[in-house]
């Protein structure tokens, strides 16, 4: 018999007993640094690949969150961006970071603690790809007689630098250009084209609990499965099921699919279904590895301010000419009205409505003034978050502030850095930390307001 997509559990080690697979696409991955393994439950991996042991970062509360990036420094982010985050020194080996580079990664840092998920995926998949950067290091790099990955012990701060390292190439702009938000059908044709080339595309495959890609989840998709005319399966590494071999199932003829997955490993777990409208749930996307790794090595795009809030809450960013893009307060949904505007929903943890970052595209002469506001509008009690403005050589930002549920906070800037004022509704308490950092080449500056 054939298993529906309605009774069907997405893991094999589950129920599989009776399930006829048509046919089996995997990766023909041949280089030698990939790892080719078996479960432990003996559920063949039909050519799966991945440099993540089985026992490394089960889930929430035994990954140090933030630690991964606390000794994230200087090198990543020369290595990661070039010279433009230096204040000097001209190697990876000697840079000193500009104070607009360490605000950006101080944010970055934050943003780990809402799920590190997004770097393990990609971790997974960066060894499947040929690029010069921090891709396929052998094994023995981060530990001295390590053959396989499962070898490797964890905690093991090299491993999660690793991660930390490209959980936040999520946040390059660039990798939007790359991604693709489309329906379950689209989505199992374009994996199993890229798959059966004679050199496979690595992706990561994001899914999404709300509409409007809003609290998303990352895994790795390695294998399609082809259960019955109708039906399908995206067969995935999930590390929040070590050891298991997990799948999405997608009914081909209506164009939705079915996954079934929980926040934390051992918690009771929820069914995420949808459309490929994404009116149900939040829909997928898939981004090619390789084309993620060479958008982040082109660093930080010029001619744009970038807008990230750190924590839960609302953000919106409103021009001089009454064109906002966030979330709209009086109708409680994101807009994207400000032209060539783009928001960017954070890949993390299920469990955390994490706030867009936003992109704004402005020219050299520029005079708009732009208004920032985040506030409390969608949280239940009183949550702390900062908020990193980054813009053509300088960061302007406010830390440590208290959102309280309903009341708002509102910066002005231009896109020179040259003017912010703050002010805040009510009785709300005035952050603590206000400050604007520029480069060197600006003549580097650092103002605590």
């Amino acid at each position: 018999m054939s298993v529906t997509s309605s009774d069907a559990p997405n893991s094999d080690t589950l129920a599989s007993a009776g399930t006829e697979i048509v046919e089996t696409v995997t990766p023909g991955f041949t280089d030698g640094e990939v790892v080719k393994t078996k479960l432990q439950t003996g559920v063949d991996l039909n050519g799966a690949v991945s440099i993540i042991p089985t026992t490394l970062c089960p889930g929430k509360g035994s990954f140090p969150d933030a630690d991964c990036l606390i000794k994230y420094g200087a090198e990543d982010l020369f290595l990661l961006f070039g010279k433009g985050v230096r204040q000097s020194g001209d190697t990876a080996a000697t840079c000193v970071l500009s104070g607009p580079a360490q605000k950006w990664k101080e944010a970055q840092i934050k943003d780990i603690g809402f799920g590190h998920f997004d770097g393990l995926a990609t971790t997974s998949r960066v060894s499947l790809v040929s690029f010069p950067s921090r891709v396929n290091p052998p094994l023995v790099d981060y530990q001295t007689g390590a053959i396989t990955a499962s070898d490797l012990n964890f905690p093991l701060q090299s491993i999660e630098n690793y991660i930390g390292y490209y959980f936040q190439t999520q946040s390059l702009w660039p990798v939007l250009d790359h991604e693709f938000k489309v329906g379950p059908k689209d989505i199992v044709n374009q994996l199993i084209t890229d798959f059966s080339k004679p050199t496979p595309v690595a992706y990561t495959l994001a899914i999404f609990k709300m509409p409007g890609y809003k609290e998303g989840h990352s895994i790795a998709p390695y294998g399609v499965e082809t259960v019955n005319a109708t039906e399908s399966r995206i067969i995935v590494y999930d590390n929040n099921f070590p050891k298991q071999r997990q799948y999405i199932t997608v009914d081909m003829a209506a164009n939705t699919w079915r996954y079934v997955t929980a926040s934390t490993p051992g918690e009771p777990s929820d069914v995420y279904f949808d459309t490929a409208s994404g009116k149900t749930s939040g829909g997928l996307s898939i981004l090619p590895t390789n084309a993620g790794l060479r958008a982040a090595a082109t660093g930080m795009v010029a001619g744009t301010l970038t807008f990230q809030s750190s924590g839960e809450g609302a953000i919106l960013v409103e021009n001089d000419e009454g064109q906002a893009t966030g979330y709209a307060f009086d109708i409680e949904e994101d807009i994207n009205e400000i032209p060539d505007a783009e928001l960017f929903y954070f890949k993390g943890e299920l469990c955390f409505d994490v706030l867009p970052r936003i992109k704004v595209p402005f020219f050299e002469a520029d005079d708009t003034l732009y208004s920032v506001f985040i506030s409390g509008k969608k949280i239940d009690d009183i949550a702390q978050g900062s908020l990193t403005i980054t813009g053509a050589g300088f960061a302007i930002g406010v830390n440590d502030v208290n959102l309280v549920p309903d009341e708002f906070f509102e910066f002005k800037l231009n896109p020179d850095g040259d003017h912010i004022s703050f002010t805040a509704t009510e009785t709300g308490e005035t952050p603590r930390h206000l400050y604007l950092l520029r480069s060197y080449l600006r003549r580097r500056s650092e103002h605590h307001l």
